[in-house]
């Protein structure tokens, strides 16, 4: 009896929780269409048959008043819109792809491009740039840190 009296008064608890935000939810009303501008003799014509019990000096007064016209939509421009350029959206993406980046180790790569653009004539010069390598003699290359079994080096 004591789990029937516990599962009801957690269904009154969160009935009383989740109801407010449900009913605080509503739609928001449709705007009614602008209606077409009437010409004041329209305008007059429809005061009259609308009112057949009033005098001359009051239609008069009614005609006088200038009627509210309904407000035009007001246009809204932004930096680099043209309306005439029509609605079509191209969205150019580029991948320059990185080599670095996409790896979880720590590398240091040298491309063919950055070889050519130190101007280093042989491999050994080229990767006395790389920060932490030391090229000793012209066969081994040590990463800083590390002793000489640790390291080791990959060339195409």
């Amino acid at each position: 009896m004591s789990k029937r009296r516990a599962y009801g008064t957690l269904l009154l608890l969160t009935s009383t929780l989740v109801a407010p935000a449900a009913l605080a939810q509503t739609a928001p009303a449709p705007a009614a269409p602008p209606r077409p501008a009437a010409t004041p003799q329209a305008e007059a014509d429809q005061t009259n048959a609308a009112t057949p019990g009033t005098t001359a000096q009051e239609q008069t007064t009614q005609q006088a008043t200038p009627q509210a016209a309904p407000e035009a939509g007001v246009e809204v421009s932004s930096p680099g819109y043209d309306a005439a350029a029509g609605e079509d959206i191209v969205v150019v993406g580029r991948n320059i792809p990185n080599t670095v980046r996409s790896t979880a180790q720590v590398i240091s790569v040298l491309s063919t491009d950055d070889i050519a653009r130190t101007g280093e004539g042989d491999i050994a010069d080229a990767l006395t740039r790389v920060t932490g390598l030391s090229v000793v003699g012209n066969g081994f290359v040590f990463v800083r840190g590390l002793g000489d079994r640790y390291s080791s080096s990959l060339l195409n």
